[in-house]
């Protein structure tokens, strides 16, 4: 998107939903984000995460991008679910809480919901959760989020990540929100327990929802992009792999017969041989069994 046309779009869609062209796959930062994110993926992938949980607002479009991006470089396996999730809706309780303290029960039931909330959507309790923040300034939406799902899974199997860990720095955060927050806020008003919103609302105002499906459409076009290149890199490793564990395998098998036969390659001596053939055996190996994990 060119500068002319964001500085537009900045004065027409001052609502907070529009952000600098620096930011995420901004006309700025493109290549730089794409490497990063790239690297962010393929440790997602090692991981091998069922649920992934957003922080709103800033965290959600970034699924657009990775599921894109899964999708390709991972194509017949299956992809994370993704969910939002707004932890920050329980500080907001805490603002009116902490000053009524006569009406804890009620903050209570707001926990219970937000406890209800990760137990509809976790279903098995042995696997690997993923919670992402485009930022690691405070941590505060991480460690929220973190708190609670350790009552639903262990503690080792939560996995927080932020954007700005992969990133420039600014260049994590989107340059469009496609969600806004929920939840009323308010340090003097009081507010039923049923209100509270653990989730974003999506942009409804039909010029900035164009905005934001156009932005949406830009995340998985670059998530293709992104996943295609990890594919075609991890197809060259792999064939590096398998070449070079042909190849090691032969020249094992090569200096193990020649000294059974006693025809000692060149001046080496029979040790020497036997260690080279080892050496050569274990590299053939070990290359071997990363060509098989990785195709399995």
């Amino acid at each position: 998107m060119k500068k002319e046309e964001l500085d537009k779009l900045q004065r027409i869609y001052n609502k907070g939903i529009l952000r600098q062209e620096g930011h995420l796959f901004g006309e700025l930062g493109e290549t730089k984000d794409k490497e990063g994110v790239a690297r962010m993926i393929k440790e997602w992938h090692k991981i091998q995460p069922k649920y992934v949980f957003l922080t709103e607002t800033s965290g959600t479009p970034w699924g657009y991008l990775i599921k894109a991006a899964w999708k390709e470089a991972y194509p017949n396996e299956t992809v994370p679910k993704f969910y939002r999730v707004d932890p920050i809706t329980l500080t907001r309780a805490d603002y009116y809480y902490s000053r009524n303290r006569d009406k804890r029960k009620e903050r209570e039931q707001i926990d219970n919901r937000f406890e209800e909330f990760f137990n509809e959507r976790i279903k098995d309790k042995h696997s690997q959760i993923i919670i992402f923040d485009e930022s690691s300034a405070t941590g505060h939406s991480l460690n929220i989020t973190k708190e609670y799902l350790k009552k639903k899974v262990p503690s080792q199997n939560i996995h927080p990540f932020t954007g700005d860990n992969y990133l420039s720095s600014g260049s994590a955060i989107p340059a469009i929100s496609v969600t806004g927050k929920k939840t009323k806020y308010s340090s003097k008003v009081g507010y039923p327990p049923s209100e509270y919103r653990f989730t974003g609302e999506f942009i409804h105002d039909v010029d900035n929802r164009k905005l934001v499906k156009n932005y949406i459409t830009k995340m998985k076009e670059w998530g293709k992009i992104i996943g295609k290149e990890i594919k075609n890199k991890g197809n060259l490793e792999g064939k590096v792999t398998s070449i070079i564990a042909i190849v090691s395998l032969s020249l094992s098998i090569l200096f193990m017969s020649s000294n059974i036969t006693s025809n000692v390659i060149s001046n080496l001596d029979n040790t020497l041989s036997n260690w080279i053939s080892l050496v050569l055996f274990v590299i053939g190996l070990v290359c071997s069994l990363l060509y098989l994990k990785k195709k399995s």
